[in-house]
Parts: structure tokens; sequence; C-alpha cells
């Protein structure tokens, strides 16, 4: 295929050779905010992610990672096609809240993992199918309320990891709760255009965002790279509708709707530090 041919079909969307999807989901303390509907969240992107692939029969990988002041990885690089999803009584104990927010070190492993199955998977391959430059989707949701109090590297330094993993290809999605998610996206490499922001304690815009996180995903596994999210999608993921509830937490305490409360390292480790 020539060079020409080639930046045709991708300005119109392809199918690569490859999919590789992984998210990132924030399990720390403060998230208890969302009063369990993470869990609905996370299982959305989940089944959406198995039946995008059953509908294009593409050969789509996927990794779940939860992260507080640890990691844990729910599934790793899986095969979509043919591997069953997490029950829901196990996606709520990987995402049950606790801990603090590990978020830029999660981040920097990985895009570090993901690059490094990019190069595996080529590898892999004979080199007539190399030569043919195979499309190779690399997509990262990133889901999280808070910033991070608990990694090593500092925000520089993910900031250009990521500038790193989108100039070789990669593309990533940022969720955040209750924060802009476009200047938080700035913060850490993403394209703001690529983060929307949800409000954690409305059930209609938490929906209103998974759907259409699960749409962009769904554009950049096929090689379709949208300009962003619409004004509109922006707008029903952070409206409070008539019935929201105040978000209350574990002591009792009633909280704006706005923001949740402060997380500080002794209420994140259930105890002083």
């Amino acid at each position: 295929m020539s060079a020409i041919v080639q930046q045709t079909t991708r300005s119109q969307g392809y199918q690569p050779s490859k999919s590789y999807k992984t998210i990132l989901a924030d399990r720390s303390g403060s998230m208890c905010s969302f009063r369990g509907k993470q869990y609905d969240m996370a299982e959305h992107l989940l089944d959406d992610a198995k039946k995008h692939a059953l509908e294009t029969n593409q050969s789509a990988s996927l990794t779940l990672v939860t992260f507080d002041y640890a990691v844990n990885t729910v599934l790793d690089d899986v095969d979509l096609l043919n591997h069953a999803l997490p029950t829901r009584q196990a996606i709520e104990s990987a995402l049950e809240p606790r801990g603090s927010t590990r978020f830029n070190d999660t981040l920097i492993e990985q895009i570090d993992a993901l690059m490094l199955k990019k190069e595996t998977y080529l590898n892999s391959l004979s080199r007539e199918a190399r030569a043919l430059s195979p499309d190779i989707a690399m997509v990262i949701i990133a889901v999280t309320d808070g910033q991070d109090n608990e990694s090593r590297h500092s925000v520089t330094e993910t900031r250009e990891k990521m500038k790193n993993f989108r100039k070789n290809g990669g593309r990533a999605i940022l969720m955040a709760a209750n924060m802009d998610a476009e200047e938080i996206g700035g913060w850490y490499g993403v394209n703001p255009e690529k983060s929307i922001t949800v409000h954690n304690s409305d059930e209609v815009a938490i929906e209103s965002c998974y759907r259409a996180v699960s749409g962009m995903a769904r554009n950049l596994t096929q090689g379709i790279d949208p300009p962003g999210f619409s004004s509109l999608q922006r707008a029903q993921s952070n409206t409070v509708s008539a019935n929201a509830d105040a978000y209350v937490d574990n002591n009792g305490n009633a909280h704006d709707l706005l923001m949740p409360p402060p997380l500080t390292r002794a209420v994140a480790w259930g105890g002083p530090v």
C-alpha cells in the first residue's frame, strides 16, 4: 500500500491489525463519593470493549488495572475475542475504595507496558509483515477523582512520558471527577479535548460520561481520531440532575455535591500516618 493510500485510509478510519487497550481505575478512598456507581462505570467500559471487539472481529487486547497506594492487575493483556470478563462481584472487590492515590507512577508503568507489548507484537511478525508497517492501536483510559499523593514520579515526568507515548501512536482518554479535566489532562500530557469531567454524585451524569468515553475509545481503537468530546457530552457528564443526592461520607458527614471531601493520608489509610 502506498503512503498516499495509507494516509487517505487513516483519515477515514482504518482497521488496525491489533489493538491494545488499558483501563486505569482509581480505587482510592475518595472514590466512595461515587456511591457504588464506579462499579457500573467499570462494568460498562469492559462490556463495551468486548462487544466492540466481537462486532469488528478485531484482534483486541484488554488490561484492567486498579490503583490506590498499590497496583492491582485485574486483567492482563487478555484476548477480548476469547476471554471472559470479570464478574460483577470481582469488579466490586477490585474497586472497593481504600488508600491514597498513586496515579503518576501507575500511568508511567502502564505506558511502558503498552509500548513493550507493541514492540513484542511487532517482533513476532515476519519480516514481510513488518515491512507493511502494520497499524497497532494503543489506548489508555484513565479514571481518577483526585490528585496524586503517593507517587515517586512528578507530574512533569509523567507528562513527558505521555507526550512520548502519543508521539509513538498512543492515545489517552482522561475521565476526571469533580476537577477541570481539560486542565488536568494538559498537566499530564493528555489531549485536553479527550479529557472529560464527570460529576461523581449524579447517576445520570456518570452514565452519560462513561457512554461518551466508550464511544471515544471505540473510535480510537478503530484508528479514527475524532477532535474530542462534544459540548453536549461535556454538559451531560457534569450536570447535577434534580434527583442527585448529597454525598455523605462513612462518618455521616454531608459534603457539597460539586466536591468530594479532601483526602488526607490519615483518611486514606484509615488512621494516622
